[in-house]
């Protein structure tokens, strides 16, 4: 082994300890000093110019409003004769400092360099100037007093006075910290000074003190000569020195000595033992030297935080170049190191990548398709020097052959699943298809219309779990065994889809659709097991005693079938969810079952590009639209009825005589209503499923149509829709099978075993008028005997032939 592989083979442990420690330790020693101790300082100082304008415009508009109270509340104490001088100019002042303020309280570049506490104030600062014009007119309107009016004025001056304090939180100096706290100090106690003041001059305008004023005065005297003994301390020698010219002028001792008097002397309710005038000339000179004071304090601090932001940036500058430093060795040392490891994890991320993104994806697919792979072919790595980085790889590539090996186990384990279910599908489907002919036998034969409903209720649940047998293949991937050769009515398949619903009766499928418009035999019993689930759907989840309407009709784009239900409905959230997977269907998912239906659904729709989509009803339920794909519908050419019962062609086998049986309407459905799921009438009843039938009708669905519908001529596609031969009369195809000594397979003709009662009752050119009352049960027993008779009249003669067509065996188109 070479010297530079066993440099390459030490630990990697090594090698990162080595790359990290250098820069680690030196980063952390310099740059953390730097940066935590003086880069935040140096920004807020940097932004103490900015900070002082902002506070200078507060402090601008405080000096506004107090000039502006005092005027005010000398308006007010003179009372109605009062008056107002200047008051609308010092409002004009006050109103340019507000909209000054507020222009900078809105500057983002300002408020972005202001903390927390200083935006608080600043909202509560412009909540409250809000007020300042009903401060106003109740001062106009004399709706408002002396100490009124000065307790609203100090309300909306507060929070101004609050901002140097606020803005003190934000400088990381000490000294400059220190100093804005003693500014804002002192901008509260002249605010008190100056509430003392313009109270008195407002007082003192009519010559008496009311027992409110007296009480504020001598309380507010008070409070400013405590409150400038605690701030003195703290001031800075220059402004201690400003303050005492100011506290020792003639004007100031004047106006101490009127305090102690009035505090002395004062009565409430007599008259002041002070001038009024005099107490406004020497208070107002008073106020000016502490104004003129405060601005000078604050802008010697504003000028005194340039030098210390200097003063720090110079440490910053020089830490940082000593960080700098650190930083060259720590990445030339990094440099040389990771050379070494850098480019085996390059590689190994990208081998790592590649087998993730790429390879494993394309061997799990190939895996659920039945295909072989090489394992080791599919699964190799490049060969890495570190040994701790080809120990990463190999740990990687176990970790592939073990998801791998999960999804051949879970492939073979989802491909057996299928199996059961389709062989257990099978079995039912043959047992059900049994049941079925023998309950069909048991109809034929009995007379008892109580029984002969039983043996309906029974036929129906077969059917229905025909139909649940069929979703088992479905979701299995394979195609349901029953089909149909030729061209089905539209208007049959959507009836039969209805009559396989549990509460069919609530069904009310509107014949909207045109007889002319047949659906391509092939994809008529995923049609009709689609449309099936989506009714029983819809009664299933509507009260009991409401209706489930179906709409079907020819549209531009195809053809559409419309299921309404008038049921709780859903929210948005789950019809999104429905039509999403209506939509794009997942994969099966056995943990989502309580949604198996709608999954069959998808699936079917899927496979013949059958759009469906869900939205909220008018009446709060849910209404579901089909639209069946133009590929799969078949016109007539000439416009006629697509298939009818009487023009058949070629003889039809067992099943095919099966599909051309007539329903048997219920009792309670007799009566013959537009847009009603029982329609009597002879057409209906002779060619197909016409109608859903009542409680007592029969529930096949999908095995009541007609198997081979050819009696029409379809345009595009209908191919096999064709009649084999032209079709015969009755009469003919009777006397053929008589010379042959045994009668061919028979051929259902249009009304010729009906009762001639009954084809004069139900024409079919004549529309049921809807103005009929229901039938009463006289009417119905006896109507019903007349049809079950003229039924068993026309199965008769077809009795001797049943077992030879059945020995013929199933034929294309058979529901099997």
């Amino acid at each position: 082994m070479s010297k530079r592989s066993r440099r390459r083979s030490r630990p990697i442990r090594t090698k990162i300890v080595a790359l990290l420690l250098v820069p680690l330790t030196s980063l952390i020693a310099l740059w953390a000093f730097a940066a935590g101790t003086t880069f935040g300082d140096v920004r807020t100082l940097l932004n103490g110019q900015v900070l002082g304008d902002y506070a200078f415009s507060g402090e601008e508009l405080i000096v506004a409003l107090q000039q502006e109270r005092e005027a005010s509340l000398i308006y007010l104490g003179e009372g109605e004769a009062g008056d107002r001088g200047g008051i609308d100019s010092l409002r004009a002042q006050t109103d340019e400092a507000v909209a000054e303020y507020r222009r900078q309280a809105a500057d983002e570049s300002i408020q972005r360099k202001t903390n927390q506490v200083t935006k608080q104030w600043t909202a509560e600062a412009l909540r409250r100037l809000d007020a300042l014009s009903g401060v106003r007119a109740a001062i106009d309107s004399h709706q408002t007093d002396v100490v009124q009016s000065t307790n609203a004025y100090a309300e909306m001056i507060l929070p101004l006075a609050r901002l140097p304090d606020a803005m003190a939180l934000t400088l990381g100096a000490p000294q400059i910290v220190e100093e804005a706290d003693t500014l804002g100090a002192m901008l509260m106690a002249r605010e008190v000074l100056a509430q003392e003041y313009s109270l008195l001059s407002g007082a003192l305008a009519d010559g008496y003190l009311t027992s409110a004023e007296y009480g504020r005065a001598v309380e507010l005297v008070g409070t400013s000569r405590y409150v400038y003994a605690q701030v003195l301390p703290d001031m800075r020698p220059e402004d201690q020195r400003r303050y005492r010219e100011v506290t020792s002028s003639p004007a100031a001792v004047r106006v101490r000595q009127m305090e102690d008097k009035l505090v002395a002397e004062g009565q409430p309710g007599a008259r002041s033992p002070v001038d009024a005038g005099e107490w406004q000339a020497w208070s107002t000179e008073v106020m000016n030297g502490l104004v003129a004071m405060g601005k000078a304090a604050g802008n010697a601090t504003i000028e005194r935080t340039l030098p210390a932001a200097l003063q720090i940036v110079a440490r910053f500058g020089l830490a940082g170049l000593l960080g700098l430093i650190a930083v060259v060795v720590s990445v030339i040392v990094s440099i040389r190191i990771g050379r070494f490891i850098v480019r085996e994890l390059t590689v190994l991320r990208r081998a790592a990548q590649e087998l993730a993104d790429e390879r494993l994806p394309r061997v799990v697919e190939r895996l659920h398709q039945g295909q072989s792979i090489c394992m080791e072919a599919e699964m190799k790595l490049p060969s890495f020097g570190t040994l701790e980085i080809a120990q990463v790889g190999e740990a990687f590539s176990a970790v592939q052959r073990t998801a791998i090996t999960e999804a051949e186990n879970e492939t073979k384990m989802r491909s057996g699943i299928r199996q059961v279910f389709v062989n257990i599908a099978r079995r039912s489907q043959a047992l059900l298809h049994r049941q079925l002919k023998m309950l069909d036998s048991m109809e034929r034969r009995t007379d008892d219309p109580d029984a002969l409903e039983d043996l309906f209720r029974l036929d129906h649940l077969a059917t229905r779990m025909q139909r649940h047998a069929e979703g088992l293949i479905i979701l299995s991937g394979s195609a349901p065994g029953r089909g149909w050769r030729n061209p089905v009515p539209m208007i049959d398949v959507v009836r039969a889809a209805a009559a396989e619903v549990e509460d069919y009766a609530r069904v009310k499928v509107l014949p909207v659709a045109p007889h002319h418009v047949a659906l391509v035999g092939p994809v008529v019993a995923d049609v009709v097991h689609l449309l099936a689930e989506l009714i029983e759907n819809a009664a299933l989840y509507s009260p009991p005693h409401t209706e489930v309407r179906v709409f079907p009709q020819l549209v531009a784009n195809g053809f559409v079938v419309e299921i309404e239900d008038r049921g709780l409905g859903m929210s948005e959230e789950e019809l999104a969810s429905v039509n999403e997977m209506l939509a794009n269907p997942p994969e099966f998912d056995l943990f989502e079952s309580e949604r198996l239906g709608l999954f069959v659904v998808a699936q079917l729709a899927r496979r013949h590009q059958i759009r469906i989509s869900m939205r909220g009803s008018p009446y709060g339920g849910t209404t579901t639209i089909v639209l069946l794909p133009p590929d799969i519908i078949v016109v007539s050419k000439d416009g006629r009825r697509a298939v009818a019962g009487a023009d058949r062609a070629g003889h039809p086998t067992d099943g095919e005589r099966r599909g051309t049986e007539t329903d048997v309407p219920a009792p309670s459905r007799l009566r013959v209503e537009s847009g009603t799921a029982a329609d009597a009438s002879p057409r209906a009843l002779s060619g197909g499923l016409e109608s859903v039938p009542g409680d007592g009708a029969h529930g096949r669905g999908v095995s009541r149509i007609g198997a081979d519908n050819g009696g029409a001529d379809y345009g595009g596609g209908a191919e096999g829709a064709q009649p084999e031969r032209e079709p015969e009369p009755a009469g003919v195809a009777g006397q053929s099978g008589a010379a042959g000594g045994r009668p061919p397979l028979p051929r259902r003709v249009r009304q010729a075993s009906l009762k001639p009662e009954l084809r004069t009752a139900y024409l079919p050119e004549e529309e049921p008028d809807p103005d009929d009352g229901d039938r009463s049960p006289e009417e119905v027993r006896d109507l019903l005997n007349s049809m079950q008779k003229g039924w068993m009249r026309g199965r008769s003669e077809v009795d001797a032939t049943d077992a030879e067509a059945r020995s013929a065996g199933p034929v294309e188109g058979e529901d099997t």
